[in-house]
């Protein structure tokens, strides 16, 4: 696993990057230290970048995801964009899942789209 997240002033968001196996475990460490990174910088807005992840979350865990991410601070006031390469399969069913549960979330395949969406 590896990851990193960093402030982006000129976007006022915080970007994170995802390499490796994304599974529950890694997840859970993950969305810490996005909580982390997001009190040190005063922001809500995160883009998730996991175009080079091997997302490997079943469905079960794509259904509890959101559930855990809101025990870990990730509360309805955040904005969230998640960038996938073409053709991941399960993104629809996460970003619906999260959607009904509260979460302004939206999944894309191109980075730019994604951060004008995060302005909106």
């Amino acid at each position: 696993m590896s990851f990193s997240i960093d402030y982006d002033q000129r976007h006022d968001c915080l970007l994170g990057a995802f390499e490796g196996d994304l599974n529950k475990q890694e997840v859970k460490a993950y969305v810490q230290e996005v909580v982390h990174r997001a009190k040190e910088n005063n922001c809500k807005r995160f883009l998730n970048d996991l175009q080079i992840a091997n997302i490997s979350l079943s469905i079960a865990d794509l259904y509890e995801t959101p559930a855990m991410v809101l025990q870990e601070e990730f509360d309805r006031t955040w904005k969230r964009a998640v960038v996938v390469k073409e053709g991941s399969d399960k993104t629809d069913f996460y970003e619906t899942t999260a959607s009904n549960r509260g979460i302004s979330i939206k999944v894309f395949t191109h980075k730019n789209e994604a951060l004008a969406w995060l302005k909106t």
